[in-house]
C-alpha cells in the first residue's frame, strides 16, 4: 500500500515559518512524523510500515530545532527536526507514552507468540488443536497482564529536549 501524503503544517500556531531562508541557504524541514526521513513504523518501530495506514503526514515548515524524546526510565529517541508548532504539539498532547516502556522485550515476544498462535489456528484441522490454541492464547494473555501488574509494561510520559 502506498499512502497518500497529507499536509500537517501547524500554520495556525505562532512562530511557524513555512518560507525558506532565501539566498541559497539550505534549511532543514520539520519532520515530526518521519515522512522526510522515511519512517519505518509506529511507536518506535513496534508496528511496521504495514500499519502506517492510508495517509502519511508531513510538514512544510522550516525546522527551528532538533529534539530528542526521553522518558524518566532513561529511554532516548533519535533526534528529530521540528518546527516550533510541532514541538509545542508534541509536548502538549503527543507525549503520553514511551514506546520502549509500553513495549519492553518480553511484551514484544509475547505479542509475536500470540500472532503466531492465531496464524497457526487457521491451519489446525481438529477441534482439539483449536482448543489448544485457544488455551495458549489465554495463557499468553495472563502473562501479558502479569507484566502490566508488575509495572514492567507501563505508560511513561516522554519529554522533548532540544539538542540543537
Amino acid at each position: 500500500m502506498n499512502p497518500s501524503v497529507l499536509d500537517n503544517t501547524p500554520w495556525w500556531l505562532p512562530d511557524v515559518t513555512v518560507a525558506g531562508a532565501g539566498g541559497g541557504v539550505l534549511v532543514q524541514r520539520c519532520d515530526p512524523f518521519g515522512y522526510e526521513s522515511e519512517m519505518t513504523g509506529l511507536e518506535g518501530g513496534f508496528y511496521g510500515p504495514a500499519h502506517l495506514g492510508e495517509h502519511m503526514w508531513h510538514c512544510t515548515a522550516r525546522a527551528d530545532a532538533r529534539y530528542r524524546m526521553t522518558c524518566r526510565c532513561g529511554h532516548k529517541g533519535h533526534g528529530t527536526w521540528m518546527c516550533n508548532g510541532h514541538a509545542y504539539m508534541f509536548a502538549r498532547r503527543m507525549a503520553n507514552i514511551c514506546p520502549p516502556c509500553v513495549h519492553p522485550p518480553r511484551e514484544i515476544e509475547i505479542q509475536a507468540q500470540m500472532e503466531a498462535t492465531r496464524n497457526q489456528a487457521y491451519t489446525m484441522p481438529t477441534l482439539a488443536n483449536l482448543d489448544a490454541a485457544h488455551t495458549r492464547l489465554w495463557d499468553l494473555q495472563r502473562e501479558l497482564n502479569e507484566l502490566v501488574d508488575r509495572g514492567i509494561v507501563h505508560r511513561c510520559p516522554i519529554t522533548l529536549q532540544e539538542i540543537s
